[in-house]
């Protein structure tokens, strides 16, 4: 078992190098579903570290490639590479190495099934391993909708309730968090079909943010 699974590794490799002189699509192809048969075998014996780098190799081999057709060529079968080498590195405690392995599974699966969710997931949060992009959608949408209700305030289309005194940009900034949070306390109404239509973007952009939140606390908690 220990010496084929070097031995497709080895294979693997020589087909890779030939791809490199001949720039033959097919070579490439031989050498991915060698990449992924070694690891096969290499996780059978325990050797997982090296597991996980033919696994990766196999997923990620057509990268190499300038064609964008070939690009998605077997696109199923890499991503299942790419789970896979995860879960190695996972194995032997390399967090760090089997998070950037995520990162390129879902990067293929976003180019398998493009969508304008899974774009403002990887814009916004980096497939659920960063916030730094959500922060700064959160500080956009405040002072988008900060401003937003300040001019609606000053044309009476969102007016407060009696007792209740308006002050400048901290009221409008007020009426933000209470959407964002869709907590809705009732004291800051519209009062013209544009004003709640706006405030139903602003609650949607809440929820979006809140939805969002929960990925990356939920991929926090399952990498601890």
């Amino acid at each position: 078992m220990c010496k084929s699974a070097y031995y497709y590794l080895a294979l693997a490799e020589y087909y890779r190098e030939q791809y490199e002189k001949e720039q033959n699509i097919d070579l490439l192809k031989y050498a991915m579903h060698l990449y992924h048969y070694s690891a096969h075998a290499l996780r059978r014996i325990g050797h997982y570290s090296w597991a996980g780098k033919a696994y990766t190799n196999s997923g990620i081999i057509f990268k190499e490639t300038c064609n964008q057709e070939d690009k998605l060529c077997e696109i199923d079968f890499r991503i299942h590479s790419l789970s896979r080498a995860r879960m190695c590195f996972e194995e032997i405690g390399d967090l760090e190495l089997a998070e950037k392995i995520y990162i390129e599974e879902q990067e293929l699966k976003f180019q398998k099934k493009k969508s304008a969710v899974k774009w403002l997931w990887k814009v916004c949060t980096r497939y659920g391993t960063s916030c730094s992009g959500l922060i700064v959608l959160l500080i956009i949408d405040c002072i988008l909708f900060t401003g937003l209700y300040e001019f609606l305030h000053t044309h009476h289309e969102l007016l407060t309730n009696c007792g209740v005194k308006w002050t400048p940009i901290l009221s409008s900034f007020y009426f933000t968090i209470v959407n964002i949070s869709t907590l809705g306390s009732g004291d800051i109404y519209p009062s013209s079909p544009g004003a709640q239509a706006i405030i139903i973007t602003n609650v949607l952009s809440g929820y979006m943010i809140l939805g969002l939140s929960i990925s990356i606390i939920t991929r926090y908690i399952r990498n601890r």
